[in-house]
């Protein structure tokens, strides 16, 4: 069927409009699962040298990057068309290596991996051939490449993957079928190339954003993007970051070459409901028309905003001969988690997390990972880059709300000594997989080690222990006079917050509705008050003093007051020797605190 034609405004890295790019017309096949991306990839801002001679030693495994004519299958778990090996139910081995046009010394493949879910949570990794999943699961170092939830659900994200006797294992956590699409493959190479080498801009740039233009892009249409002011001439393919927003339904987005005839069967982004975003990366091959425009297509099923950034590419035979932007693959290994012990744990919004890269050293420019943001806080997005440098404005996972694990593939430079960093906006746990790296000289600190801000302050409801007393109380606000005599702690109107910098006091009775506070003139210097907000996060304080005042309101607040720093103090009646009990005075006991941690 054809297409309708749909204008879309080109936007350069400053976001002026330019010219107009043109709108084509193509045909999709009816069935609405597509069995595979075929141009996905990864994506982030790298800096890698093209110049010859620059001095880096050629390391064993470099390769250049060769793009197959064409997206080819070589796995559909649910046919028995292609060859391949059972391993155990959920675990295939699927030779490579002398087939497909793959040579028989290629050292890795870059491939769009997808399952469909027949679980309920479920994760899919790609591994070389002969590698033990059970042992690296055991070992808390099994690499991810998609995460699952819902049964039915299909969900796809590109690798590259060493490969071990010519051939990769493709392992999931439960049921799932699986596909594999290879889009092209590393070859050796023993000296400088011109062909097939990574060159990363030295900030990811923004070519088109639709918001900015005319809105949503219509349903069905193709539309011919203008790269031209991003990429040189001798450009062969394009490295993108394409997000959709702001979607009107189920949908996906197809990247692909303007010189095919039609749009293929294969998805680079899906999207699974209204009004979400998501990205994923893509590596598209790039061609020039009879103008001198450097050109890819973008085929949108369900309407939806369009965003595109072009954050690197590779060289074509037209290129200078170079050393840098080879590919080094890797075993793959889980190089970041910060939900292991000892780890700076979930990432609030507006977090940092820096990162080492083992074993690269000073050969590698960038690296090529997996990164997931897991148990997500809200909407919101990660974005990757080398550490101790000014973070680009774009994104590399998306996620829509709170609870989600979602994956892309990534490249990105590193720094020097450090390594990367990862910035969360919404705030959820990191999870960095690494599969290799390119040639190259690592980018240079410019900026300090980040600061991390505090978690944003959380009234009550709360949570109150005092060990020592056996004492659990819940931390209401409100009606001071209707929360206490229901035999719960009243937040003090005015008093401050967990995570301010403050002083946060509570008060509930000693004698009637259950008397919780009956006890607190027992507490001595040392013993812990801990107190838990609603979202996990747990503050520990330790008593430094007590205090005896009337029940003047601005004496009782005062006292509360007395200690410096972040304090939490409990209020309650009391007789003048601090035994209960009298509403003329008041015993105040205070502590200070030590810290907190977050307990999911």
């Amino acid at each position: 069927m054809n297409h309708p034609t749909h204008e879309i405004t080109q936007f350069d890295d400053a976001h002026q409009a330019v010219d107009p790019s043109e709108v084509s017309a193509g045909r999709i096949g009816r069935r609405r699962f597509i069995q595979g991306v075929g141009a996905t990839a990864a994506a982030t801002a790298v800096v890698t040298g093209t110049a010859a001679g620059t001095g880096h030693a050629l390391v064993a495994g470099a390769s250049q990057f060769v793009a197959l004519p064409t997206v080819t299958r070589v796995l559909d778990t649910r046919t028995s068309t292609y060859p391949y090996q059972r391993l155990h139910p959920n675990a295939v081995r699927v030779p490579l290596a002398g087939q497909y046009g793959i040579p028989t010394n290629a050292t890795a493949i870059v491939a769009t991996l997808t399952g469909v879910n027949m679980a309920g949570p479920n994760w899919v990794t790609a591994l070389p051939a002969g590698t033990s999943a059970e042992d690296l699961l055991a070992q808390n170092r099994l690499v991810s490449i998609l995460n699952l939830i819902d049964f039915g659900q299909a969900a796809a994200n590109l690798t590259q993957v060493k490969l071990a006797s010519g051939a990769v294992d493709l392992v999931s956590g439960s049921t799932c079928e699986l596909v594999l699409d290879v889009v092209g493959y590393y070859a050796p190479v023993t000296a400088a190339v011109r062909a097939g080498r990574y060159v990363g801009l030295a900030r990811a740039r923004r070519a088109v954003d639709t918001r900015q233009a005319f809105g949503r892009v219509n349903s069905g249409t193709v539309l011919v993007v203008d790269l031209t002011p991003f990429v040189p001439a001798d450009a062969s393919s394009v490295v993108i970051n394409l997000t959709a927003t702001e979607c009107t339904g189920p949908g996906y987005l197809t990247a692909y070459p303007v010189t095919a005839t039609s749009v293929p069967e294969a998805s680079t982004l899906n999207v699974n409901r209204v009004d979400e975003t998501r990205a994923a990366a893509a590596i598209v091959p790039i061609a020039t028309d009879a103008t001198g425009k450097r050109l890819i297509n973008v085929f949108v099923l369900q309407s939806a905003a369009v965003i595109i950034d072009v954050t690197g590419y590779f060289t074509g035979p037209a290129s200078g001969l170079s050393e840098d932007g080879l590919f080094v693959p890797a075993d793959p290994v889980r190089i970041l988690d910060t939900r292991d012990p000892g780890q700076i744990g979930r990432l609030w919004s507006g977090w940092t997390v820096e990162g080492a890269v083992p074993g690269a050293g000073a050969s590698a420019g960038s690296i090529v990972v997996n990164l997931t943001a897991a148990s997500t806080r809200s909407p919101g997005f990660l974005t990757m880059a080398p550490a101790r440098v000014v973070l680009p404005g774009t994104s590399n996972v998306n996620f829509a709300g709170a609870g989600e694990v979602v994956p892309n593939h990534a490249i990105t430079p590193v720094t020097a000594g450090v390594g990367f960093q990862v910035y969360a906006f919404g705030g959820a746990h990191v999870l960095v997989d690494y599969m290799g790296y390119y040639t190259g000289a690592p980018a240079a600190a410019q900026t300090p080690p980040p600061v991390n801000p505090a978690p944003p302050p959380i009234g009550p409801e709360w949570l109150l222990e005092v060990p020592a007393l056996g004492l659990r109380s819940r931390v209401l606000t409100g009606d001071a006079n209707r929360i206490t005599n229901a035999g719960h702690s009243w937040h003090w109107t005015g008093t401050g917050f967990l995570g301010q910098d403050a002083h946060v006091a509570a008060f509930a009775h000693r004698t009637t509705a259950g008397g919780p506070y009956r006890n607190i003139h027992f507490l001595g210097t040392g013993d812990q008050i801990i107190v838990t907000a609603a979202d996990s996060r747990q503050y520990t304080y330790e008593v430094v003093r007590r205090d005896l005042t009337n029940s003047r309101v601005d004496n009782i607040l005062a006292a509360t007051q007395f200690h410096p720093g972040t304090t939490f103090s409990l209020i309650a009646c009391t007789r003048p020797d601090f035994t209960p009990t009298s509403t003329a005075w008041r015993i105040i006991v205070t502590a200070q605190l030590i810290g907190w941690r977050e307990l999911a």
